[in-house]
């Protein structure tokens, strides 16, 4: 059922998206139910430039401003002459000829005037026992002129469809194609050849079928019947679509609903980014956008829009190339963004829209709020594009982890949607629950989760030869009832005193993992993500250990540990051991060093910021960024300090016990500080020769001091590792503000190796 509240989303004008500066309009979407869509669209694509019949709408067909017409495309009183054999009505079902040649029972729904020639008529038609991302627009030379006997008015699953007649010239003798599920006959092709589409013989043949068929799922004649299982799978992997009568009654009503609102698809196509899609399913866009035959969409921002000229200006002022959000996983060139519907309103609404034109089965609400949206990017040169998308509720009662799962259709059958599936168990285990889909899935939708929870639970068997569900749905996230039903798609689980056992050979599990639909997945997450760091000035092994004890996957040490080349890796050293519980532990080491002391807001700029000071620039100038560089040389704001000042507001910036200082000559510590340079760790080289009245560092030679103190320069000495420590309180706030769900620790064992003794009093 599809809620329109509030879709008013760039309806007042098309002015509106000419600019990407324009206030967000209200539009609808949230995800709710849907399916991972994982193959071609198959014979879904629109007819264009088909051979137009000659026939004109009846005089009593009352046709809107937008060319649809509500009554029958033709009646015995409107037709141009009585039992005209080109009467169709709407309601009716008649034999239409697909795309690829092929006859089949449709059911007609609409019809409207052909936007390529308003004098003709096209058809809207849903083909019997199909999916409906096949339903068509269809010109009056792919339809038969009789409808066929027993036709139903009210659609779909009044009675089941068998195949279809390919077509033919009269008195040609053809082939047909067979049914998925077989013939009663011992010679289909005798009792279709030369029939023609909408004739009764025609007409007993496709409506004959039941559910008792004495054939094979191949299509061979045999007495044995198809199981239900086999059925079942034969449907899915077919897109064979339910009856009614195959429902339960609130899912039949819900169904008719559904169908009832979303049956005509007036937007044949989508255009975003390079490609131009074929659309499946109605979408509930805004009713001046609603019925356009294309819709734009810009692959950045998703704003739609009806004319390719208002495309080309909105790309030209568009500065957004990615997602919103943030970046939660990369790998390569292709990346996931978690965006908040509460933070991004616009953008997850007009991705749901957009998403509705490939799901049949989705709900759209207004309100995006209570969902997390995963879109996964491809990353070139002009940005990130979007490949497809999962949703999921922040608080779900029913412990699901996907409401709706989409890979748009150029993108599809490249790994892309098992790919999405396995993230979302990758999320459900970092939370710690075990998670599900959404149902009910669609039919494209079950294959892809079928195929990745049977990859997964097959090497699980395997590799950990284990063979309970309990031990498998805590290894898998995958939910027991999923196992269950996708062990017994395989025939590897039997109910045995009150419970499902699991009854398999590993040479079984080596056959099913060496045919096709069970092969491994062509994009894996890779599960080595970080979720808890430790930030250290210097990696030692106590440091180590912390990390150890604490789960840590990596550890950021500000000095590198390395700093001569490793030979070989033995006990032998601290550093070796450093090392080899590093790679035992799978903890990941980076260094970051100069390249936080060159940029801005790094190490310097943080020791800067000791002073008051009113402007600040590298000592040692980065010729690619002249913002950047080693060392600051700053200014004091307002009035000048005293050294004696400055020292103090200097041992409490960088929560130091004390500092070394050496006063100029010309002062005994109340000399006036105007000017002072800073460079954080061994400094000495930075500061050489600059003109400054204080410098700020954390060590320097006994001569070095001297030299700079002659020269009339305060020297104020904090220790090496110590003018640099308190900087990692300030980075762990920037990184956590970067990584949402990454946990960050300053070690607090790592510390400054002197001390500071003082002398014992001697009369003790």
């Amino acid at each position: 059922m599809v809620s329109q509240k509030s879709l008013r989303a760039n309806a007042d004008s098309e002015k509106e998206n000419k600019t990407s500066t324009a206030s967000s309009p209200s539009s609808g979407g949230g995800g709710s139910s849907g399916g991972a869509g994982n193959a071609q669209a198959g014979d879904g694509s629109t007819a264009v430039g088909s051979k137009q019949s000659k026939e004109k709408p009846s005089s009593d067909t009352q046709i809107g401003p937008d060319g649809v017409s509500s009554s029958a495309a033709g009646s015995p009183d409107a037709s141009g002459g009585e039992g005209s054999k080109d009467e169709l009505v709407i309601g009716e079902e008649y034999m239409v000829q697909r795309q690829d040649g092929s006859w089949h029972v449709a059911h007609l729904i609409q019809s409207r005037q052909n936007p390529s020639d308003p004098k003709q008529l096209e058809y809207y038609i849903h083909y019997e026992g199909l999916n409906r991302r096949l339903d068509q627009w269809v010109t009056r030379d792919r339809i038969s002129n009789e409808s066929m006997p027993g036709g139903s008015p009210t659609g779909v699953g009044d009675r089941t469809t068998s195949t279809v007649i390919p077509t033919n010239a009269p008195g040609d003798a053809v082939t047909a194609k067979k049914s998925p599920l077989g013939s009663n006959t011992a010679n289909a092709k005798d009792r279709f050849s030369g029939l023609k589409p909408g004739s009764k013989e025609a007409g007993s043949l496709v409506t004959g079928g039941t559910d008792h068929i004495g054939s094979s799922l191949d299509g061979t004649d045999t007495d044995r019947k198809i199981t239900r299982n086999q059925k079942r799978r034969h449907d899915e992997i077919n897109h064979v679509q339910k009856t009614y009568a195959d429902m339960d009654p609130t899912t039949a009503a819900l169904e008719k609903e559904h169908e009832a609102i979303t049956k005509v698809k007036y937007i044949d196509k989508l255009r975003i980014g390079k490609y131009e899609i074929d659309t499946w399913y109605f979408s509930p866009y805004p009713e001046e956008y609603g019925k356009v035959g294309t819709m734009y969409v810009c692959e950045y921002c998703l704003r739609y829009m009806r004319l390719a000229k208002t495309l080309k200006e909105h790309k030209a002022v568009c500065t957004r190339r990615q997602p919103p959000g943030n970046e939660i996983y990369r790998k390569g060139t292709l990346s996931i963004f978690e965006i908040d519907g509460k933070d991004h309103r616009f953008y997850c609404q007009t991705l749901c829209l957009m998403a509705k034109l490939f799901l049949d089965h989705k709900t759209l609400y207004y309100d995006v709020d209570p969902f997390y949206f995963y879109v996964l990017c491809e990353i070139d040169r002009e940005g990130q594009h979007i490949v497809g998308y999962f949703s999921k509720e922040k608080e779900s009662p029913e412990g699901n982890n996907v409401a709706c799962i989409l890979i748009l259709p150029p993108y599809q059958r490249k790994g892309y949607g098992k790919l999405l599936i396995a993230f979302s168990y990758e999320l459900s285990r970092l939370e710690g629950v075990i998670g599900s889909p959404e149902k009910p899935l669609s039919d494209l939708g079950k294959l892809s989760y079928r195929s990745y929870w049977a990859y997964t639970l097959l090497k699980l068997i395997k590799d950990y030869r284990t063979t309970t569900i309990k031990e498998l749905s805590e290894l898998s996230g995958i939910t027991p009832d999923d196992i269950i039903y996708t062990l017994q798609s395989m025939n590897m689980v039997k109910y045995w005193k009150g419970q499902h056992v699991i009854c398999v050979t590993m040479k079984q599990i080596q056959e099913h993992l060496q045919m096709p639909q069970f092969k491994k997945p062509k994009l894996m997450v890779d599960p080595a993500s970080i979720t808890n760091i430790l930030l250290t000035i210097d990696l030692t092994e106590a440091v180590v250990a912390e990390a150890q004890e604490n789960g840590a996957q990596m550890i950021i040490s500000y000095h590198p540990p390395i700093f001569a080349p490793l030979k070989r890796l033995t006990q032998a050293s601290w550093k070796e051991r450093i090392v080899i519980d590093c790679i035992r532990n799978d903890i990941a080491i980076y260094s970051p060093h100069t390249s936080w002391d060159n940029v801005t807001n790094g190490v310097n700029d943080w020791l800067a910021a000791s002073l008051p000071h009113a402007q600040s620039c590298p000592i040692l100038v980065n010729p690619i960024n002249p913002a950047y560089g080693a060392g600051r040389l700053c200014t004091v704001k307002d009035d000048p300090i005293s050294e004696r000042d400055a020292v103090q507001l200097i041992v409490k910036h960088t929560q130091m016990d004390c500092a070394m200082v050496s006063f100029a000559p010309s002062g005994n510590g109340d000399r006036l500080i105007r000017t002072y340079a800073v460079c954080a760790g061994s400094g000495a080289s930075v500061l050489k020769g600059v003109e400054a009245d204080m410098y700020i560092t954390g060590e320097m030679s006994h001569h070095e001091i001297l030299e700079a103190t002659s020269n009339g320069t305060c020297v104020v000495l904090l220790g090496h590792s110590n003018s640099e420590r308190g900087y990692l309180s300030v980075f762990k706030e920037i990184l956590s503000k970067r990584l949402d769900g990454v946990t960050v620790r300053v070690s607090s064992s790592d510390r400054d190796p002197m001390k500071l003794v003082l002398q014992e009093d001697a009369s003790k």
